[in-house]
């Protein structure tokens, strides 16, 4: 007895969010799902800085790179990225007097390397083909030598902490616009 009272109970709690369902034509949903896999894009952008107290690291300058992303579950993709850009760097002369020891600014080639959590705020699924999202990533900073530069200073690797949020505005099941 009891276990019939437990199951009609559950039925009555289970029923008004099933009727909900009723009569809603699946094809006019502003939801569609997202299509398990992975996905290969290219990415531009504009890395901006301030190269330190004194300017003498590399700073400002385009950005070009390849990422690599796999939809692990429906609110999880992972994903890693390598980008290169050319970016702009003071030369920082300690042998001569502070108002006149900066000089450039010159190149500098720059790599970045990260691999990156994006959680899927809507899911395994669109909103009206949109797929907002949150993301961390984790990487490396790795720079090119400067042959103008005849000081020691030494950029080294740096390890990099990217937070980010945007949204996903999918063009077809599989081509979509990053933002």
């Amino acid at each position: 007895m009891r276990l019939r009272a437990f199951s009609l109970l559950a039925l009555l709690l289970v029923a008004p969010p099933a009727a909900a369902q009723v009569g809603h034509d699946p094809t006019s949903s502003p939801y569609r799902t997202l299509r398990y896999g992975q996905f290969v894009g290219a990415s531009v952008g504009y890395f901006n800085g301030v190269g330190g107290q004194i300017g003498a690291a590399p700073h400002k300058g385009m950005t070009a790179g390849l990422r690599y992303d796999f939809l692990a579950a429906g609110t999880i993709t992972l994903g890693f990225q390598g980008s290169y850009g050319s970016l702009d760097r003071f030369i920082i002369d300690p042998s001569k007097p502070i108002e006149t020891a900066r000089s450039g600014p010159v190149p500098q080639s720059v790599t970045f390397v990260e691999g990156i959590l994006q959680f899927n705020l809507t899911g395994g699924k669109t909103w009206n083909r949109i797929a907002p999202f949150v993301s961390g990533g984790f990487g490396l900073v790795l720079a090119g030598s400067t042959p103008q530069d005849t000081t020691e200073f030494k950029f080294r690797t740096k390890l990099a902490i990217t937070p980010g949020i945007g949204a996903r505005i999918f063009l077809a099941d599989r081509l979509y616009l990053k933002v």
